[in-house]
């Protein structure tokens, strides 16, 4: 049950990330949709790299897993959102 739970908040994500994107593009200029672009490949990466970099083995017995499961999503959110504004600052500044 928990695994199509997870599931679940990983695609909402994923979808929210793009609908942020496409409102981007739609609204704003270049420079929003590609931040939101490189943004959604961050997400997927710090998504992917999650649990060597924020989670401790001790975690795995400590916490429950959807704490675990919030703990991932929540590293890739700031991975996503720092990387996206980051990048629009720096393509602000630049072009």
């Amino acid at each position: 049950m928990l695994g199509c739970l997870t599931f679940l908040l990983l695609v909402g994500s994923i979808l929210l990330i793009v609908a942020i994107d496409v409102v981007c593009w739609m609204w704003c200029d270049w420079r929003a949709g590609i931040s939101g672009l490189i943004g959604l490949i961050s997400f997927l990466v710090g998504y992917m790299c999650s649990v060597e970099m924020s989670i401790t083995p001790r975690d795995f017995w400590i916490n429950t897993e959807f704490d675990i499961v919030n703990k991932k999503l929540e590293y890739a959110w700031e991975i996503a959102i720092g990387t996206g504004v980051t990048l629009y600052v720096i393509l602000i500044t630049f072009f």
